[in-house]
Order: C-alpha cells, then structure tokens, then sequence
C-alpha cells in the first residue's frame, strides 16, 4: 500500500510541475503526510484492539481475584472463572522485587502478585521463599533465591 501511494504521489508530482526540484519536493510532502495520517491511524487502532481485549467482558478471568494456592506438587491458580494448575517442574522462574513476587509460568508470562495483598511484609517473605524453594527443588537444587538488586529500590 506504501509503494503504490508513492508511486502514485510520484506520478502526481511529476504532472504538476516542470521543475525537477519542485516535483521531488511535492513528492516527498505527499509522503511524509501520509506516514503521519498511517501511524496516527495504526496506533488508534492498535489502542482500540487492546482495549478491547483486555476488558473484563472479554477476559473474565483476567481482571478479577486470583488465589494463589502453593502445594509441594503445583502452583495452583483459582478464579471464579478457571483453575488452573502449574507443576513446580514446569514454571521458568520464581522473583522476588520489592513491590511483586513474579511467578513466571514462561518467559514471557507470569502471576504477578502483589506484597500489599498479604496481611504482613513477613507473609510475603515467607509466600515467596516457600514458592522460590519448592520450584527450585523441583528444577535445580542449590539454587540461590532472584532478589531485585539492593541499590535499584
């Protein structure tokens, strides 16, 4: 669609004036203000498809109270739409920040948790090392808890 607007605004151009310079500066107006009127209309649309897709109507179990169960087998994960359950052994990787405990179930997919959701900064403590050692006995052993740097907080 870009080519075949350039060649047209090209063309167009190159009908209207007879000087060189003029025809090259026409065409290059012409493309600059429809890279401008594209990206404007891409991002609108992008905006309207996400919002679309994450609102609650579409994505009931997305917006709503999870609760996160920690058994010795799995991770298991209850709305009131969908349970889902997530073997130690499966998950990529459990993080610890201050603010979050990110329980990764890929590389780019994870429970996000907040610590303002337990009733104690020592519960949260306690949820995360119970969660980093039961994925880490089942992934690899002696592995050292993933903390967010000291300095970045």
């Amino acid at each position: 669609m870009l080519l075949i607007f350039a060649a047209l605004s090209f063309q167009n151009a190159m009908a209207r004036h007879q000087d060189t310079t003029r025809r090259v500066i026409d065409f290059f107006v012409a493309l600059a203000l429809y890279l401008v009127v594209f990206w404007i209309v891409s991002r609108v649309v992008t905006l309207i498809i996400q919002w679309k897709s994450f609102t609650s109507k579409e994505q009931p179990g997305l917006f709503c109270e999870h609760t996160i169960t920690l058994t010795n087998e799995a991770l298991i994960e209850v709305t009131p739409v969908n349970e889902g359950k997530h073997l130690w052994s499966g998950l990529h990787s459990v993080i610890d920040t201050p603010q979050y405990i990110f329980i990764f179930v890929a590389a780019n997919a994870a429970h996000i948790i907040p610590k303002r959701a337990f009733p104690s900064p020592e519960a949260a403590d306690a949820f995360f090392k119970r969660a980093f050692q039961l994925w880490s006995d089942a992934k690899r052993p002696n592995l050292i808890p993933a903390t967010w740097p000291e300095g970045s907080r």
